[in-house]
């Protein structure tokens, strides 16, 4: 749904599930509020921040065994932000207080499992890459830990 009086929109990706708290994954800001898709392995027009990874783009899941949820969130702003790339969470934020029209969120879950292996060590278990996982359904397709950058 198009608002005319957005001028901007604001994606940002996290997991909150992250051992350490809160990690962010994609930062992007000053979107096009007429952007109503962004195609597979590609990145939205617009600013972009540096991410927990310490990176611009987008750094795709990685967490150690377990699931985390991952949330997809969109923001639309009443103006353009006035930052730099390569701004950090906090200062997107800060810069986005007041100015939030509307928003939305879709969250995704994924998994990565432990799977032991015949090695000739006894106890060993190494990783294997997960499966996103979309409100409870699974995809069919294994998913590496992965990075778009802009």
């Amino acid at each position: 749904m198009f608002l005319p009086e957005a001028k901007s929109l604001v994606l940002i990706a996290d997991d909150p599930d992250a051992p350490s708290g809160l990690f962010t994954h994609w930062l992007v800001w000053n979107i096009p509020p007429q952007t109503n898709s962004i195609a597979e392995g590609s990145a939205p027009k617009g600013v972009h921040g540096t991410n927990d990874f310490g990176k611009s783009g987008y750094s795709g899941p990685c967490p150690p065994p377990g699931t985390h949820r991952y949330s997809f969130k969109i923001f639309a702003l009443d103006r353009e932000l006035d930052l730099r790339s390569g701004a950090k969470r906090s200062q997107v934020d800060a810069a986005m207080k007041g100015h939030v029209i509307a928003q939305g969120e879709f969250v995704g879950r994924y998994a990565r499992e432990k799977v032991a292996r015949a090695s000739g060590l006894r106890g060993t278990a190494r990783s294997q890459a997960g499966r996103m996982r979309y409100h409870g359904v699974p995809s069919n397709k294994r998913v590496p830990c992965v990075s778009l950058n802009s």
